[in-house]
């Protein structure tokens, strides 16, 4: 599949953060796996409507909304990245964009606005999103199929790591990264980048920096790292 831009550019719930153990972590992810999705074909052709689970047990197309933080440091590009909770049914404690989430039936990439003050703790209007295009990536993990159309934008972020109060029941830690050097691992010219951030659990939050490879991240296709970069190369630099 290639890149679909979106035509703009080139695109409810609540839960206390913090306070996650690991059953209710579990009863989370049960519960999210049965939320209904809008089911595509390669085309972005309408099918009809199926719970989550089984959508990534046939690898049918779906809607996502992903949001990077961007932040200007010293002039230089830096990207929040999430860590993944272990509990995740798809790349748990995984590297990821920093707030992201699926589009369930009937909602638009407006309402995806939900995942980032739900997994980050963080409201931002969605007026202040910058839409990048939409992307269709896939990618498979043990017995799952993902395959999503992924409405992408950006925000510039003046926010420190001590702003972020992580929904534990997605997102177990926040990282920043420079941006060239997420450019240049996916590129094979380095062979791992320096991350720092912080890890949380329900009672306690270490700052870390962590060495990160390419296998650290979910496995978006290079398409999607390519021109997602790209992309806030040309609004931001």
């Amino acid at each position: 599949m290639h890149e679909r831009e979106c035509l703009l550019l080139g695109r409810g719930r609540l839960y206390h953060h913090g306070n996650a153990g690991e059953e209710e972590i579990t009863k989370w992810e049960r519960e999210s796996r049965m939320e209904q999705l809008t089911i595509y074909n390669e085309n972005m052709e309408k099918i009809g409507v199926m719970e989550r689970e089984q959508v990534h047990k046939e690898g049918w197309w779906h809607e996502t909304f992903h949001c990077w933080f961007v932040k200007i440091v010293a002039g230089e590009l830096y990207l929040y990245v999430q860590k993944r909770q272990a509990g995740k049914d798809t790349f748990p404690e995984k590297f990821d964009i920093t707030a992201a989430g699926h589009l369930r039936a009937h909602e638009s990439p407006e309402d995806g606005q939900r995942e980032v003050a739900e997994e980050l703790g963080i409201e931002v209007d969605f007026a202040q999103f910058v839409p990048l295009g939409i992307f269709a990536d896939e990618g498979a993990f043990q017995e799952l199929i993902d395959r999503e159309f992924c409405h992408v934008y950006a925000y510039r972020s003046e926010h420190a790591l001590s702003d972020f109060h992580l929904q534990l029941e997605e997102v177990s830690g926040m990282y920043l990264i420079k941006l060239q050097d997420m450019i240049d691992l996916f590129a094979g010219k380095i062979e791992n980048l320096q991350a720092n951030g912080f890890e949380a659990t329900a009672t306690e939050r270490t700052d870390l920096t962590v060495t990160l490879t390419v296998t650290d991240f979910v496995p978006h296709q290079t398409h999607y790292y390519q021109g997602v970069f790209g992309k806030i190369i040309e609004v931001f630099a």
